[in-house]
């Protein structure tokens, strides 16, 4: 669906053209922009600096100007299927023996703590199952997704993968296992809506306020140019070129931002440009 820009927004899209240039001088962001069949804008990822998956959506013109944007993170299946407690131990609410009765079903990791050794994601034919293994900080899931071996978390994770993992987070296709078979789940246990792994559901405030200053300084602003102007710390906020951006230089905007700008990168480009992912026309 293409969206067609009305006279008043024409008029201020020229004016922000005319005198706005925005490119950060960060490293180029590995994220490339994946077009989601449900939504015309294109999903923009990237990995968080603890390889969560992010995920942004930037609705912007032809021109460059953005019109909205969204930014979010998913935590990896060594967060959401970690047992807590030190016995009895809970996983997702539900009482589990990973000492005792169910020892086969746990994995073990580097911090002592236990993990579901079989999670699922995905539906039907699709659906992959990751298995847990110990590692020396935790554990890392393992898997075949679209006939490649996946890891998580993993900070070479590909931009298919991690748009695949964003997509079935969202849409709550994901569930622990009690044996390697897709959809032999847990009687009785039931995985929190996907909502619950979402960072700004998780952190709260700690990331959601510096993440919406974030959003609101990029809304009516033109992110790609032929300038490149740096991206900056002063005064305990972060800086792109000499527009105070709002958001406290102790968040991850150098992280984030790269992602954002990426939604500017269709789909088996390496070219930053807006004539060629715009979601509007």
């Amino acid at each position: 669906m293409k969206k067609i820009l009305n006279t008043a927004s024409l008029a201020i899209a020229s004016v922000l053209l005319a005198g706005c240039s925005m490119v950060a001088s960060t490293s180029p962001a590995k994220a490339i922009s994946v077009y989601n069949s449900a939504n015309p804008v294109p999903l923009a990822t990237g990995l968080s600096a603890t390889n969560n998956v992010v995920g942004a959506y930037v609705d912007h013109s032809k021109e460059g100007v953005v019109l909205s944007a969204s930014l979010d993170e998913y935590a990896l299946p060594n967060t959401w299927a970690k047992v807590s407690g030190i016995g009895p131990y809970t996983l997702s609410g539900t009482t589990v023996f990973p000492t005792t009765t169910q020892p086969t079903l746990f994995v073990q990791g580097g911090d002592n703590a236990y993990y579901a050794k079989w999670v699922q994601l995905g539906t039907g034919t699709t659906a992959v199952v990751l298995t847990a293994g110990a590692s020396s900080t935790s554990v890392v899931y393992t898997g075949s997704y679209n006939s490649a071996t996946v890891t998580f978390p993993s900070s070479t994770l590909s931009t298919d993968a991690q748009a695949w993992y964003w997509t079935q987070m969202a849409a709550g296709n994901y569930s622990i296992l009690k044996s390697a078979t897709a959809s032999d789940s847990f009687t009785g246990l039931t995985v929190p809506a996907s909502s619950s792994w979402l960072k700004s559901a998780t952190d709260g405030a700690v990331f959601t306020t510096p993440r919406n200053a974030a959003l609101t300084y990029i809304t009516g602003k033109v992110l790609i140019g032929t300038g490149v102007l740096p991206l900056t710390t002063k005064n305990g906020t972060w800086y792109i070129g000499i527009n105070n951006t709002q958001v406290p230089s102790t968040w991850a905007f150098d992280t984030y931002y790269p992602i954002l700008l990426s939604a500017y990168t269709a789909t088996g480009s390496a070219t930053v440009d807006a004539g060629t992912s715009a979601s509007s026309d």
